[in-house]
């Protein structure tokens, strides 16, 4: 399969509204993983639960914009860590944009943890003109465009829902 490009995923902060630690404050740490390609941050240590990371960055060769990508976050502890919570997204949603800043979401048994900070660079490759590349290019175009217009809807559905929050 081809290369699509490059997609560079850098983690900035978290704001984790779920703790594993009682008495101190936790050490977080991320895992990124796409297909093949998996990612571990330096652990911010004594970060708690608004940790800030700096120049932690994971490259992704992409091969097909319909792969997603999990990020997990994990309290670094002696004998073994707690997982804090978990997330994903598609890599299409990413390419969406060259560059792009955005909060996700992250659950811990099916129960929001927080969320994750992330900012990322998207360098598409650019292929030499076969039919078959130019039917897996519009197939690519496609799936981005569709990972556009959910974006685009649920930002649309979470407006509504809050204005309906505010009037109950």
């Amino acid at each position: 399969m081809a290369n699509l490009g490059i997609l560079t995923i850098e983690l900035v902060e978290a704001k984790f509204t779920r703790s594993t630690d009682l008495i101190r404050k936790m050490d977080p740490y991320v895992k990124m993983v796409s297909r093949d390609q998996d990612w571990k941050s330096e652990t911010c240590s004594g970060g708690g639960k608004k940790p800030k990371w700096e120049g932690q960055k994971f490259e992704i060769e992409v091969k097909y914009l319909g792969d997603d990508i999990t990020f997990e976050a994990f309290d670094n502890d002696p004998g073994k860590d707690e997982k804090i919570g978990n997330g994903d997204s598609k890599l299409s949603a990413f390419a969406c944009y060259d560059d792009w800043d955005e909060w996700f979401p992250i659950e811990h048994k099916g129960k929001s943890a927080g969320k994750i900070h992330l900012r990322s660079k998207w360098e598409p490759v650019a292929h030499e003109e076969h039919s078959s590349q130019d039917e897996m290019g519009q197939i690519q175009e496609a799936i981005k465009n569709l990972a556009q217009k959910k974006r685009e809807l649920t930002e649309q559905y979470n407006a509504i829902k809050d204005e309906m929050d505010r009037h109950e």
